[in-house]
């Protein structure tokens, strides 16, 4: 029973292959997907591109695909030949990409390593800078400390002289006042 369906399958598939206006229609149909469909087959969104290159790289594909081209190769050449003319095509045009895909990926990380690269240069040249400041500021305080304990002292020292020129003058003033009441006696 399955024998007598391959068997029925074949001639109609081999009656497919020779009648001429099924070949002219499946050559047109082949030299418009090498034309439209293979130039763009990859420039759709990455899920669709994702399951072409799955299907174009599954071993079992591949084969039927071969399978396809001999078997219409032994009654119609010239359909065979746009198959292969087809299937070469589209090989290249995945093999392009993934190529493509692979260096640009490289490329990615490429930049994305020289930009961390750049901010780790940079976060280390700022916390030198920071370190530097603090200890600049760290410096410029102990000098600005040193500076206030000389102004106080300064200040303390003026004001010692001057409250010893006041109670000098104080005591020149008792002194004098001292003397004016021994006038008055």
């Amino acid at each position: 029973m399955t024998f007598r369906l391959v068997s029925r399958i074949v001639k109609t598939s081999d009656d497919v292959i020779t009648n001429n206006i099924i070949t002219k229609i499946l050559s047109i149909i082949l030299i418009m997907y090498i034309i439209f469909i293979i130039p763009n087959m990859l420039n759709y969104s990455d899920r669709c591109t994702n399951n072409v290159i799955s299907i174009f790289n599954n071993i079992i594909f591949k084969l039927l695909i071969y399978l396809l081209i001999g078997y219409v190769a032994q009654s119609n050449v010239q359909l065979s030949i746009f198959m292969t003319i087809a299937l070469i095509i589209s090989f290249n045009n995945i093999i392009k990409y993934e190529f493509n895909q692979y260096f640009l990926d490289i490329l990615i990380k490429d930049q994305i390593n020289k930009k961390e690269l750049e901010i780790k240069k940079i976060n280390k040249e700022s916390s030198k800078e920071s370190s530097k400041e603090s200890s600049n500021k760290q410096i410029s305080k102990e000098s600005s400390n040193k500076q206030i304990s000389k102004e106080i002292s300064k200040e303390s020292s003026n004001k010692q002289i001057s409250n010893n020129k006041s109670f000098n003058n104080f005591e020149t003033y008792n002194n004098d006042n001292i003397n004016n009441f021994s006038y008055l006696e």
